[in-house]
């Protein structure tokens, strides 16, 4: 299976992120593809239907496109209080 994996997370310490990881390792460990992107290339801002720019298209289009080549999907996101 593939799968793609990311956290939802910009600081390069983040828990999510070696959690994510750490998830990626095992999953590959049993002979599974695991393609793991970094937050920022997929950063999407709220989506507004009124200010649609181009680079909102890219960011949504690579992450629409790196889900259907998936079997699954491996996210880690931060919980703020």
């Amino acid at each position: 299976m593939k799968f793609f994996a990311f956290a939802a997370s910009h600081r390069k310490a983040s828990l999510n992120r070696i959690l994510v990881q750490h998830v990626a390792q095992s999953v590959s460990g049993k002979g599974h593809e695991v393609i793991f992107e970094e937050y920022a290339s997929l950063d999407m801002p709220l989506y507004n239907d009124e200010s649609c720019s181009e680079i909102m298209k890219v960011t949504n289009n690579l992450f629409a496109e790196r889900s259907a080549a998936a079997d699954g999907l491996i996210i880690s996101s931060p919980e703020y209080n």
